[in-house]
């Protein structure tokens, strides 16, 4: 188990019960590396992953120190250790003090927070629910053909913004379609490009001496950002080979990340005149039958970027898509005229949709606020019953102390079933004896025949074999342990050798030796 599958519920991954740690649904974990360091969840039945730590609550109730862990979180993630990777600090974690009411008592302010809590997410539900309301009805009343199923498939904002792009350039945003929808006619792309270049592959730096260059980290959504660019020196025939005009759009070809490649930009009058970088790709376009603004939103729409996604190949890690796969992909190419209001319809919705991602970024704040005021009042006393403890500390201490050492005492256990369960899975690479014996075995049963000379391909066969049985086997431990079963006799008491060389078409070949 890792973070995507704690978060996703979602199991892809599986390994062996004998040698990993084994979590239960009463555990908690805690991201203990990365850039996530300090986020809890609770707990799963399965093997804890090597990011996670695995912590099995002793005397006290598992939600409610759940709920104190995820209060810590930004006090974890803003401490931790490492250069490169971050890491929990262990020192802080481990000396970490926890408010330590009775067992009745931790179990009422897990209630109140989690009653406290659905009232909030009710809230938080509603109102997203209201803003998605309201931008459905605000796509209905651009154009009333829009089927109510179709709105309906509507609930996020993600959902809304793809929709409005892949509705708007197959044509279900046009008010000049007839009632019955109609599909605009589909072209691949390179039927309304003009040209397709690779930008420069030259060093650039951060002085601003030379030409601007524009890079990947430039292109944003639906614009460029020019605060953050690098300069290079070009000779006059690649700068005139290489500079932009308004209306060209810059393409990412590749990128580590698939949700980046393809990403599209629109080169403006503000960045007319600069070049582009070697992993960018430069469309430029026959605008008498296509708008850049409108090729660019197709561009983003989920039916080219499914094209893109499905077509990029990876290599070494690196997704790529080079310039014929980007003049094959295909495209909706309505009239001019429609693209026009296409375009208008877009900017009008991805107003809406910002000013409803503001909103909705406002109001997760304020619930996070309203969140983390909650668990503070319920771990510094605020949910208190006041109901004193009947029992002395000592007494508590000690009844803890015995809960953990019974709790250690059946980890004990788990992990010599573990050991023994694996034991008797794999044989130990350590023990020769056992591993001559499987060699001899196996050779005796696939190549005892009289006089059968074993090829390279039947020893690599032993060896696989070998390998596939042992745990940690490898090559070098096959190679040795073969050799002593091929040496001659040193002394009187070794044992004959098992397999014994002979000639065969000039060449050293090996067969079993015969009892």
């Amino acid at each position: 188990m890792d973070i995507e599958v704690l978060e996703s519920q979602n199991i892809t991954q599986f390994a062996d019960p004998y040698s990993t740690v084994i979590s239960s649904i009463n555990d908690l974990f805690v991201v203990w590396d990365g850039s996530r360091s300090g986020l809890v969840f609770k707990g799963m039945a399965g093997a804890v992953g090597s990011t996670l730590m695995c912590l099995t609550p002793i005397g006290i109730n598992n939600t409610y120190l759940y709920y104190f862990l995820k209060l810590q979180f930004y006090y974890f993630n803003q401490n931790t250790t490492g250069d490169s990777i971050p890491h929990i600090n262990s020192d802080l974690f481990y000396d970490l003090e926890i408010p330590f009411p009775p067992m009745e008592e931790q179990i009422d302010i897990v209630n109140l927070i989690e009653e406290k809590w659905v009232k909030f997410e009710n809230d938080i539900n509603k109102s997203n629910s209201e803003l998605i309301q309201s931008l459905r009805n605000y796509l209905s009343e651009l154009n009333s053909n829009l089927a109510e199923t179709e709105l309906n498939k509507i609930h996020s904002l993600e959902d809304f913004k793809n929709s409005v792009l892949d509705y708007a350039v197959s044509g279900k945003l046009s008010n000049k379609r007839s009632d019955e929808y109609e599909e605009y006619p589909k072209i691949r792309l390179g039927e309304v490009l003009t040209s397709i270049n690779y930008g420069t592959a030259k060093p650039s730096k951060k002085n601003t001496d030379g030409t601007a260059i524009i890079r990947i980290p430039n292109l944003k959504n639906f614009y460029i950002d020019l605060s953050d660019l690098k300069y290079s020196h070009l000779t006059e025939d690649e700068y005139n080979s290489l500079k932009l005009e308004i209306g060209d759009i810059l393409l990412i070809r590749s990128n580590g990340s698939v949700n980046l490649l393809g990403r599209s930009c629109i080169i403006t009058d503000k960045e007319k005149g600069l070049a582009f970088a070697g992993y960018l790709l430069r469309l430029r376009l026959n605008h008498a039958k296509i708008l850049s603004e409108f090729l660019n939103y197709s561009l983003h729409s989920p039916v080219v970027r499914r094209q893109i996604e499905s077509g990029g190949r990876s290599s070494s890690g690196v997704n790529n898509i080079n310039t014929d796969e980007v003049k094959n992909l295909t495209i909706y190419l309505p009239e001019i005229t429609e693209q026009r209001e296409i375009v208008s319809n877009i900017e009008k919705l991805l107003v809406k949709i910002e000013e409803a991602e503001e909103k909705n970024k406002l109001t997760s704040q304020l619930f996070d606020n309203l969140y983390q005021s909650i668990l503070n009042m319920a771990f510094s006393g605020g949910f208190s019953s006041a109901n004193p403890i009947d029992q002395s500390f000592s007494t508590i201490i000690r009844q803890l102390e015995i809960e953990k050492e019974n709790k250690l005492n059946e980890i004990k256990l788990l992990q010599k079933a573990q050991s023994t369960l694996l034991n008797e899975k794999f044989m130990s690479s350590k023990d020769h004896e056992k591993v001559k014996d499987f060699i001899k075995k196996y050779s005796v049963e696939q190549y005892g025949k009289s006089d059968f000379i074993l090829s390279d391909e039947d020893i690599r066969n032993i060896k696989i074999k070998t390998q596939d049985s042992f745990k940690d086997f490898d090559s070098d431990d096959f190679s040795s342990i073969f050799l002593e079963m091929v040496q001659s006799k040193v002394t009187p008491t070794d044992d004959l050798p098992f397999f014994i060389t002979v000639k065969n078409d000039e060449k050293i070949g090996f067969q079993i030796r015969k009892s």
